[in-house]
């Protein structure tokens, strides 16, 4: 089984799953909207946040949910939506509602989203999905 050595290490593949999952031309398109990848990288993160707390205190907490937050003005969030708007495309009819969360939760992750944020992601891929139609 593999496993990583440091806090240094579980820090570095966080920021490469990230910019995998966040690339503006990824080429695996499978990566940013896996559930697998997202898990993982939630992991990831909760395993720094518990390390750091441990070392740092509380405020490392409140830093880790700064970053971990993500509305509009993130560039993750633009790169999410661009791909949404793409890779949805031709499934987003056919998903439930709580399909479209969970996906949108994969895609989003490591990062969370507000519940008001996640419905206004939510809103912008529909908007894009329908958009790009015609």
């Amino acid at each position: 089984m593999f496993s990583t050595q440091s806090h240094s290490e579980n820090l570095a593949l966080l920021r490469a799953i990230v910019e995998a999952k966040f690339h503006s031309a990824p080429n695996d398109t499978d990566v940013p909207g896996s559930a697998i990848l997202a898990r993982l990288a939630v992991r990831l993160r909760e395993a720094l946040v518990a390390e750091e707390v441990r070392l740092e205190g509380a405020s490392a907490a409140a830093r880790w949910r700064e970053w971990a937050a993500i509305g509009p003005e993130r560039a993750e969030w633009s790169g999410a939506l661009r791909f949404a708007s793409e890779a949805w495309r031709d499934v987003w009819a056919g998903w439930s509602e709580e399909e479209r969360i969970a996906a949108a939760t994969d895609l989003l992750s490591p990062f969370e989203p507000e519940p008001r944020q996640l419905q206004a992601f939510l809103a912008a891929a529909a908007a894009a999905i329908a958009g790009g139609r015609g």
